[in-house]
């Protein structure tokens, strides 16, 4: 499209060129015949040395610094175009109607306005040229960074997989002696999860319902693993169904609850898991008893939470997205899923 308008451009400059060529010279009394012949073969002229330009500026730009270069070039074509156009019009203008040549004034005239064409030629096309290379530069920054993020959410997720897939295997292998019924039902929950796991994107946000089904695949698996012991409570605002929210974003959260909440008791506990709206934001709430005095719920690394919150600032760049707090012993992670208005 710039191209195009380029294109006319120039040819638009070309006519009002030849027209104000042979307006001056008809005022000068000259045959009309014979200006536009004289026009004609200037404008032809210089639009040839205004092609061989754009040809040389295609393959070769400027430094931006190089502007007297530039000036250089202009002057060189500059004169070539005059001393060309005399040439011409030696051999078929008579010497009584070759005004500009005569004419000390006219010649300066048409030098300075033959320069500033092709100056303006050749920074246009210098304007251009860079900033089609910002675009291009811009738009291969922008590329190398998409793809630098989705690896790294690729690898957060290959990370955090085995992490709980290694957990479920053991619990299946110490299921199958005595309660291969249980062991069957766990290895088809745990191919069911791994299946909805692989079929997510990295980046691609899902609805929130989808999002709290899969999380529902992998609860039924830690209640084959933990039995009476665990209880979960989810309290799930209707109006949070339809949100947006990264896929497979809860489940580390959940298993850290699981696993600092139930580990190193006896009783059963209890976690709960609360979503509602809050302004143009997500809130998400997952709540689990700890115990204070148990020093071995704290040896962990604490890598889920951590995955989590590098995994919301490559998606919304932001690092206040996840807030944890402790009171009366009870563990609570805060999640705000920012929402488009």
């Amino acid at each position: 499209m710039f191209q195009l308008r380029f294109l006319i451009s120039i040819l638009t400059g070309w006519t009002i060129w030849i027209l104000v060529h042979i307006i001056y010279l008809l005022q000068n009394n000259v045959p009309a015949d014979i200006a536009f012949a004289d026009a004609s073969i200037f404008a032809t002229v210089l639009a040839f040395a205004a092609w061989s330009l754009l040809i040389t500026l295609k393959y070769y730009k400027p430094d931006s610094r190089k502007i007297i270069e530039m000036l250089g070039w202009s002057s060189i074509l500059s004169w070539a175009v005059l001393q060309i156009h005399q040439v011409v019009i030696k051999l078929i203008i008579p010497i009584e109607y070759r005004i500009l040549e005569q004419s000390s004034n006219g010649k300066l005239v048409l030098a300075i306005a033959t320069f500033l064409v092709l100056t303006i030629i050749i920074l246009v096309n210098w304007i251009v040229q860079n900033n089609t290379e910002r675009k291009e530069t811009f738009k291969r920054n922008e590329q190398a960074e998409k793809l630098k993020k989705e690896a790294e959410l690729l690898n957060l997720r290959l990370q955090l997989q085995p992490h709980f897939l290694f957990n479920s295997l053991n619990s299946i292998n110490a299921l199958i002696p005595y309660n291969p019924a249980e062991a069957q039902k766990m290895l088809q929950l745990l191919s069911e999860f791994l299946r909805g796991t692989i079929r997510k994107d990295n980046d691609a946000l899902i609805d929130f319902e989808e999002e709290i089904k899969h999380l529902n695949l992998y609860l039924n698996i830690e209640k084959v693993r933990f039995d009476h012991r665990l209880n979960i409570e989810l309290n799930i605002d209707e109006t949070t169904k339809n949100c947006k929210i990264p896929p497979l974003i809860l489940q580390p959260l959940v298993e850290n609850a699981i696993k600092f909440g139930i580990y190193g008791t006896l009783g059963a506990v209890t976690i709960n898991i609360h979503a509602q709206l809050n302004g143009n934001n997500l809130k998400i709430e997952i709540k689990n008893p700890f115990d204070k005095n148990d020093k071995s719920a704290f040896t962990g690394t604490g890598f889920g939470l951590d995955a989590v919150k590098k995994r919301l600032q490559l998606i919304y760049g932001s690092i206040n997205l996840i807030n944890t707090s402790e009171q009366e012993e009870i563990f609570t992670v805060q999640l705000l899923i920012p929402q488009s208005k």
